[in-house]
C-alpha cells in the first residue's frame, strides 16, 4: 500500500529537520525517524484524497506506525477517524504537521495548533456543551438549548469570494462559515459570494453573538 516513491520523497524532506538525527526506511517502506531528543517515530506515507475509517483501518491493520503522513493537497479528513486514531495513539496529517511532531519530545497526543485555537474559542463559550469535528474544516456546535449549529471554519488571512466557493466545493453541507483566522479580513465580495448561497459568514464576535441566540 506504502509506495517507494513516496517515502524515498518524504525521506528527502524529513532528513533536513534540525531535530532529526538519522532517518531510514525498512522493508515495509516505513520511514523510521530518529530524533536528536525523543524516542523514535515510524511514518507510512500515502496520497489519499480522503482519509476515512476504511482506508484508515486498512494502514493500522497492515503497518505498525506512530505517524500517517498523507501528501495529498487539500485532502478531506474524516470525523471518524479522529477518536480512531486517538485510540490507537497515532498522529496524522501533512508534511508540515510531521515537522511539528518531530519538533515534539512525543509522537503522540498532536493536534494542529490552528484547530487547537478553534476548539478552545468554542468549547469556552458559555453556551456550548460539546463540539464535534466532522471532519478537518466542519464542527458540530452542541448548545445548552439542545439545539446545534454545524460550521465550516477557514484560516485565511484573506478571506474572499474564490476562499467560500472553495468550502462550498469540497464540503457542501454547514449552516455558518467562521472566517477563523483573527488577524484575517473579510472581502466584500467574499459577504456577497455567502449571501448567493445564503449561507451566514461569520468572525468571531459575530459567531459568539449568534451562539448567544435561542
Amino acid at each position: 500500500m506504502i509506495e517507494p516513491s513516496l517515502s524515498k520523497w518524504a525521506l528527502e524532506k524529513i532528513k533536513i529537520h534540525d531535530e532529526v538525527s538519522s532517518v531510514d526506511i525498512n522493508e515495509d517502506e516505513v520511514i523510521i525517524i530518529k530524533r536528536i531528543n525523543g524516542s523514535f517515530i515510524r511514518v507510512g506515507s500515502f496520497s489519499f484524497a480522503e482519509l476515512n475509517l476504511e482506508n484508515i483501518n486498512k494502514i493500522v491493520e497492515k503497518y505498525r506506525l506512530d505517524f500517517i503522513l498523507n501528501i495529498k493537497s487539500g485532502a478531506i479528513y474524516k470525523g471518524e477517524i479522529y477518536s480512531f486514531l486517538d485510540d490507537c495513539k497515532i498522529s496524522f496529517g501533512s508534511l508540515s504537521d510531521l515537522y511539528r511532531v518531530i519538533s515534539q519530545s512525543e509522537n503522540w497526543p498532536y493536534l494542529h495548533r490552528d484547530v487547537k485555537f478553534i476548539l478552545r474559542g468554542l468549547e469556552q463559550h458559555s453556551k456550548v456543551v460539546k463540539v464535534v469535528r466532522l471532519d478537518n474544516k466542519r464542527l458540530k456546535i452542541f448548545k445548552r438549548d439542545l439545539q446545534f449549529i454545524v460550521i465550516v471554519a477557514t484560516n485565511d488571512y484573506e478571506v474572499n469570494a474564490e476562499s467560500i466557493r472553495k468550502l462550498q466545493d469540497d464540503f457542501n453541507s454547514f449552516d455558518a462559515i467562521l472566517a477563523s483566522n483573527p488577524s484575517g479580513r473579510i472581502t466584500s465580495q467574499a459577504y456577497t459570494v455567502a449571501s448567493m448561497l445564503n449561507v451566514p459568514l461569520y468572525n468571531w464576535s459575530e459567531l459568539y453573538v449568534e451562539l448567544n441566540k435561542s
